[in-house]
């Protein structure tokens, strides 16, 4: 089943327009979240609603809020969360490579989550050929790993379950990511 397939073609559509808005100003981002699972062929149990992309940008969401509005989108009644002009909804999770403290991000209600992972994800993203666009996407591995600190640290267990899926996927593919050449390294 391919990208569009699993995301829907509106989704897609919403995505390699933001790609575009995103590359003119020169933000690095990467997709992260169910989306991103869904890019690298892993086919959850749920679906998901809308689009996590992780922004790098001095600032932080303050910074990028008038790009994206201008660009298109509107607000919502969640200060991170921006609604495209089909009615998609996109969470920017806004990280200021500057700010402090480093790698959080303010929730609309005022909290603050660890942003563990997603400056990574955007810096080692891989770019994912969709509808004539190279969209970046989060590595498989460093998804996986986000999803299991959200699941353990907020008790979000949907999480869980998308990285156990993402997990079983990648032993089911039967190959191994690193292979040791033991003649090598015999060590």
């Amino acid at each position: 089943m391919d990208a569009v397939r699993r995301l829907g073609s509106h989704v897609v559509e919403n995505l390699c327009w933001l790609e575009e808005v995103l590359e003119q100003a020169d933000l690095p981002f990467a997709v992260v979240g169910a989306s991103a699972f869904l890019l690298h062929g892993i086919d959850l149990a749920r679906t998901t609603r809308y689009l996590d992309l992780a922004i790098a940008v001095n600032g932080g969401l303050e910074a990028v809020q008038p790009l994206l509005l201008n660009a298109g989108l509107s607000s919502t009644g969640v200060k991170h969360r921006f609604r495209t002009p089909d009615g998609s909804e996109i969470d920017i999770l806004a990280l200021d490579p500057a700010g402090s403290p480093p790698h959080e991000i303010q929730l609309a209600n005022g909290d603050r989550i660890q942003a563990v992972g997603l400056p990574e994800a955007v810096e080692h993203s891989v770019p994912l050929a969709l509808n004539g666009h190279q969209v970046p996407v989060a590595p498989l591995c460093l998804l996986t790993s986000i999803k299991l600190h959200a699941g353990t640290s907020r008790n979000r267990p949907h999480d869980l379950e998308d990285a156990c899926t993402a997990m079983q996927a990648y032993e089911a593919a039967g190959s191994r990511r690193f292979d040791i050449d033991y003649d090598t390294h015999r060590g």
